[in-house]
C-alpha cells in the first residue's frame, strides 16, 4: 500500500502531520460557512436593495467555491513548485478581497464585513506562507520521484 501523503503513519485514515494540513481544512471550513450564509441567507451582508442581495449571493458563491477547491486539495502536497496553481489562486482571492473588505472596513465598520475580512486574512497569511515554504516546512511530504530510469531490457 503506498502511503498517503500528508498523514502520519502513511495510512489512509490517519491524522495530519504538521500543523498546516489542519489550517488548511480549518479555512476551507470558513469559507464554506461564509459561503453558504452569504448564498442563503444574503440580508446576513447588510445589503438591502435587490442588486446588493444578488451580489452577496454571488460573493457566497465564489467562496462556496473556493472552499470547495481547498477541500478537495487537502491531500495534495502544498508549498514551494507543489500545488502552485491551489496555493497562486487561494492566495489572489484571500489578499485581493481582505484588501477590499479592509478598505470598507475604514469607511464603515461593520460586523458582518469585519468577520469576512478576518477568514480573507487568514487565507492571504496561510496561503503565502506556503508559497514560500517548500512541502517539508509546510508538514507536508514530498512525493516521490515519479521520474526512473528507463531499464536497459526495455529496449
Amino acid at each position: 500500500m503506498t502511503p498517503r501523503l500528508g498523514t502520519a503513519g502513511g495510512a489512509a485514515g490517519g491524522n495530519p502531520v504538521g500543523a498546516v494540513p489542519l489550517l488548511l481544512r480549518l479555512y476551507a471550513a470558513l469559507l464554506a460557512t461564509a459561503g453558504a450564509v452569504l448564498l442563503f441567507a444574503p440580508e446576513a451582508s447588510g445589503a438591502t436593495d435587490a442588486r446588493g442581495l444578488v451580489l452577496a449571493q454571488l460573493v457566497g458563491a465564489a467562496l462556496l467555491g473556493f472552499a470547495a477547491l481547498n477541500w478537495t486539495a487537502r491531500g495534495v502536497v502544498l508549498g514551494g513548485i507543489y500545488g502552485r496553481a491551489v496555493v497562486v489562486g487561494n492566495l489572489a482571492f484571500s489578499v485581493v478581497g481582505a484588501l477590499v473588505l479592509g478598505r470598507s472596513l475604514l469607511n464603515a465598520p461593520d460586523l458582518a464585513v469585519g468577520a469576512l475580512f478576518g477568514v480573507l486574512a487568514f487565507g492571504a497569511a496561510l496561503y503565502s506562507v506556503l508559497l514560500r515554504r517548500s512541502p517539508e516546512a509546510s508538514g507536508t511530504s514530498r512525493p516521490p520521484d515519479a521520474a526512473q530510469p528507463p531499464s536497459a531490457s526495455r529496449r
